[in-house]
């Protein structure tokens, strides 16, 4: 009997089982243990928590944090453009100190036309900013005295510097005004390049390159000046420069054969028609060994490589001539890289025979302007330099650095202060680099 009510109450625990079972309702889940190489197989994953990770450690800026901002102002349309010797050398700067320690501050378009409403935000924008202590204004076109005179009557913290500074004293237009008293006067710093002094080593170093006759391009340009007080300087500036060129010329055993070159400034089919009449004949009439000085210098290269007369370039630098040579650079400026254009230089005049032949300047003069500012400028920021007046050592070291930086070549610059109508400008600085480079 009990066997009996057993069995009964299996059957119907099995059969309850089986209806719970057609309903859906299951039992807790049992625990199985599976096969270590199966397991993952039939055991759904959890889900992965979040990494609980300590806060890293602070890693150190790429760039030093200066104790101010420089401000740079670039010529706006070249700027905007793309190219010019500035642009190129405002994006070095912005590589070197970081875009944290740099403003660029741009000229409206057309800002001679209604000033001082165009510039009026410009000016307060980089007056309101507590943090711009450096302002380089490159070139200082004219007009720039009239932002710098507005500036410093909301900020005398700032050191400002100029550098390509135009003068320009035309009546009709008194806020483009620009004057070395008054730009010495509200700038801390000027940087311009020293045409004089480069007509005194012209003649020298056409010697080492083997010269034996210089041809000066002279002429009265009266009807290109607007200004009579400009004109009158310029007078004064080319009959210096004849007679010291016809003095050193004598010291340096150099011909001179003077050239009037009044058609230079003409339009461009003028100029080349010119060249073509002008510069073969000199060269069959005084040999091969004949530098040209003061035309256009782009113009003159080609005329000198392809008959084989010497070439000399004051402002010029290495990329501008490996771009008349078709050198292929393909470096965007960068400078640790100058020293291989150099050496292709070498090899393509090498191709043309005119291996010595040819020198020009170790730097663009007006990228090496604003580099110096910048850097001059950041040792002012750091009190590492007198807060009044310039120490002319140590801004010439920043020069000769970056030459070095840009070249490879271990050459110097020399700065004379501007002496003018009796008066020495202590902080107008006339510069140019004390030797050229030679390809």
């Amino acid at each position: 009997m009990k066997k009996n009510i057993c069995l009964f109450l299996l059957f119907v625990f099995i059969l309850g089982a089986t209806a719970a079972a057609c309903r859906g309702e299951t039992e807790s889940p049992v625990d199985i243990v599976l096969p270590p190489e199966t397991a993952e197989v039939y055991i759904a994953k959890e889900p992965t928590p979040t990494p609980v990770t300590a806060t890293p450690e602070p890693t150190p800026d790429i760039y030093e944090k200066l104790p101010g901002k420089i401000a740079i102002i670039p010529d706006g349309y070249e700027y905007r453009n793309g190219y010019g010797q500035v642009f190129f050398s405002i994006k070095e700067i912005v590589a070197k100190y970081g875009r944290e320690n740099t403003v660029i501050v741009t000229l409206p378009d057309y800002y001679y036309r209604d000033m001082e409403e165009k510039l009026a935000s410009m000016i307060n924008s980089i007056a309101k900013n507590p943090e711009i202590k450096v302002l380089i204004i490159s070139p200082a076109n004219p007009g720039t005295d009239y932002i710098v005179s507005i500036l410093r009557e909301l900020r005398d913290d700032i050191f400002i510097v100029y550098t390509e500074h135009t003068t320009y004293d035309e009546a009709d237009y008194p806020l483009l005004r620009n004057t070395v008293p008054e730009a010495a006067a509200k700038a801390n710093l000027i940087l311009n390049f020293n045409h004089i002094e480069a007509s005194n080593k012209y003649p020298v170093q056409a010697k080492k390159l083997g010269a034996k006759t210089l041809a000066y391009f002279y002429g009265d340009y009266s009807d290109f000046y607007y200004d009579y007080n400009e004109y009158e300087n310029y007078k004064k500036t080319v009959t210096s420069e004849r007679n010291m060129l016809r003095a050193i010329c004598r010291e340096n055993n150099l011909k001179l054969v003077e050239v009037d070159g009044l058609e230079q400034v003409q339009c461009g089919s003028s100029a080349n028609q010119y060249l073509s009449d002008t510069i073969p004949p000199l060269i069959d009439k005084y040999g091969k060994d004949i530098v040209f000085a003061f035309f256009e210098e782009w113009r003159l290269f080609g005329y000198c490589t392809s008959l084989g007369a010497i070439y000399l370039s004051s402002f010029e630098d290495p990329l501008t001539i490996a771009g008349w040579l078709g050198v292929d650079t393909t470096i965007n400026h960068n400078e640790e890289e100058i020293a291989d254009v150099v050496e292709d230089i070498k090899k393509a005049l090498e191709e043309q025979g005119m291996l010595g032949r040819v020198a020009s300047s170790p730097v663009s003069i007006p990228k090496m302007f604003t580099h110096a500012a910048a850097d001059y400028g950041v040792k002012w920021m750091k009190g590492e330099v007198p807060q009044e007046g310039i120490d002319v050592e140590v801004l010439e070291q920043c020069m000769a650095e970056y030459i070095f930086e840009y070249s490879g070549t271990e050459i110097g610059v020399i700065c004379t202060p501007l002496v003018e109508n009796g008066v020495t400008y202590e902080n107008y600085l006339l510069v140019i680099p004390d030797d050229y480079l030679i390809y």
